[in-house]
C-alpha cells in the first residue's frame, strides 16, 4: 500500500515511514519491514498536503477521527518528546526472552510501544554496543538484578537494562565489538556461532583484563591486528570476503585464538564459566 500512496502521489514519501514492532525484533536482527507510519506530527495540514493520506485515515471511521490520542487536528498524532531519537541509530530490544534480543535500529525507522530502545553512549557505536548487550555478561547481569515473569522469563525493563554497567570505550574494544557486531549482524551465516563466542570473549576482556592476562585469555590485541584493513563503506560482497577470511584463520585448530576460546572456562572455572553459564538461556 505504501507503494501505490507514492506512485499516486510521490509527496506521500515525505511522511510514510517504516515502522517495527516488538514481534519484529531478534537477535542481531529485524524483520523484513512492512509496516509503514503515516508521521502526520502537529504542524502537518495532512488534508491540504496529503489528501490521499487524509482520506485513508477517515476510512477508519468515527472512532479513529473522535480518539483520545490525538495532536491538535484530527489527523496528528499527538506530541512525542523523542521523535528526533528515531532520526538516529539506536539500539532496540524486547521485554520478554531469556535470551538477549538486541538489535540495530536504523536511522529513520520508527517503533510501536511494544519495543523499547536507547541510544548508545557517548564513544559507543550502535553495533558495538549491540554486540555487548548481546553477550553473556549482559545475560548473567539482568538475571542477577532483573524481575521475571510468573513462567520465570526474564522481563528486560527499560530502567534494569540502563543499568548494565557500559565499560568506557578504550581502543581498541569499541572498535572491535563494533566490527564483529556489524558482521554478525549483515554478513554472518554459519560462521554466527563463532562470531558470537568471540564477542563474548571481547565483551568479557573489557571487564576483566587483568583476570584473563593471568590465565594467557587475552582477546583484543591479535583481534584489532585481524580487523585493521576493515572497510565499513566497502561492497556487501567485499564485506562478506573480509569475514570468511577472518573466520577462516582464526578458526584454525593451530590458532592462539581458537585455543583460547576452547580454553575460556576450563581456565577461569570460578569466573568466567560462571558468567557464561549461568549468562546462557
Amino acid at each position: 500500500m505504501r507503494d501505490e500512496f507514492v506512485r499516486l502521489d510521490d509527496r506521500n514519501v515525505a511522511i510514510l515511514k517504516p515502522v517495527i514492532r516488538g514481534r519484529d525484533v531478534d537477535r542481531y536482527q529485524l524483520a523484513p519491514i512492512e509496516q509503514f507510519l503515516i508521521l502526520s506530527k502537529n504542524g502537518v495540514n495532512l488534508p491540504r498536503d496529503f489528501p490521499l493520506l487524509a482520506e485513508h485515515l477517515k476510512s477508519f471511521g468515527s472512532s479513529f477521527l473522535s480518539r483520545g490520542a490525538q495532536g491538535e487536528n484530527w489527523w496528528n498524532l499527538r506530541a512525542c518528546a523523542f521523535y528526533d531519537d528515531f532520526e538516529r541509530d539506536r539500539v532496540v530490544w524486547i521485554e520478554m526472552t531469556n535470551t538477549p534480543r538486541f538489535a540495530v535500529c536504523p536511522a529513520g525507522v520508527y517503533m510501536l510501544n511494544t519495543a523499547y530502545f536507547l541510544l548508545p553512549p557517548p564513544e559507543w557505536r550502535a553495533y558495538a554496543l549491540v554486540a555487548l548487550l548481546n553477550s553473556s555478561i549482559s545475560a548473567f547481569f539482568m538475571k542477577h538484578s532483573a524481575q521475571t515473569s510468573g513462567m520465570g522469563v526474564t522481563r528486560w525493563f527499560k530502567e534494569h537494562v540502563s543499568q548494565i554497567p557500559i565499560p568506557a570505550a578504550s581502543n581498541p574494544a569499541e572498535n572491535i565489538l563494533f566490527v564483529l557486531g556489524w558482521m554478525r549482524t549483515k554478513f554472518a551465516k554459519s560462521e554466527a556461532p563463532f562470531l558470537e563466542d568471540l564477542i563474548d570473549a571481547c565483551a568479557m576482556e573489557c571487564y576483566f583484563r587483568e583476570h584473563m592476562a593471568e590465565r594467557d585469555l587475552l582477546f583484543h590485541d591479535t583481534i584489532a591486528a585481524h580487523l585493521a584493513t576493515h572497510a565499513p563503506g566497502a561492497s556487501d560482497a567485499e564485506q562478506r570476503n573480509f569475514l570468511v577470511r577472518l573466520y577462516q584463520p582464526l578458526n584454525a585448530a593451530s590458532h592462539p585464538i581458537r585455543n583460547r576460546l576452547l580454553r575460556l572456562t576450563a581456565d577461569s572455572p570460578d569466573l568466567l564459566a560462571v558468567v557464561k553459564e549461568e549468562g546462557r538461556p
